[in-house]
């Protein structure tokens, strides 16, 4: 068929592996997708066990003591273990970017939190350091949260080409075939 329709059949083959080629992005993109909603679910873990941890220390400033003192650090170690698990998350997010070649520079950071301190001279001073801890880590998380957002509707929009592509791909090679 190549000898004897060469133009035509290049044409073929050249509109077949667009084709492929755009399969083969779409799964990278949906894959980045993927990867993008497991960070998002993560980050909104961490932002729900800090916002709890704030409530507790918000109690414990109005005088609240041991209990609230436990509770909110109970929570801090919620959002620190689920923040390891972000961090794990994002790289995995960083590697699926990488494979449809979208740059991210995003990283996530939950402080360090003074646990020793608050509880052994709990005061006033300590709660108001840990409490403002909180807010510098929940300011962070939703920064991470607003980075993730915009390589998500930058995935969105390469998505949408990528489809637009297929489809332009698919149309021609059908009017080529229909018109033979």
């Amino acid at each position: 068929m190549l000898e004897q329709h060469g133009a035509y059949a290049e044409k073929i083959i050249e509109l077949e592996n667009g084709i492929l080629s755009c399969k083969g992005k779409r799964k990278e993109i949906d894959e980045a997708i993927a990867a993008g909603n497991n960070v998002v679910r993560s980050i909104n873990r961490v932002s729900e066990s800090l916002h709890s941890a704030e409530n507790w220390g918000t109690w414990d400033l109005l005088g609240g003591g041991l209990i609230s003192d436990m509770a909110k650090h109970s929570r801090i170690d919620d959002a620190r273990a689920e923040a390891g698990q972000v961090s794990v998350l994002l790289n995995r997010f960083r590697t699926e970017l990488a494979d449809v070649k979208v740059t991210s520079n995003i990283h996530i950071e939950i402080d360090g939190f003074t646990k020793f301190a608050d509880f052994f001279f709990d005061g006033l001073i300590a709660d108001w350091v840990v409490q403002s801890k909180i807010h510098d880590s929940q300011a962070s998380v939703a920064k991470v949260e607003r980075e993730v957002h915009n390589v998500m509707a930058k995935l969105s929009e390469l998505k949408s080409q990528n489809d637009t592509e297929a489809k332009k791909l698919n149309s021609q090679l059908t009017e080529l075939i229909t018109e033979s």
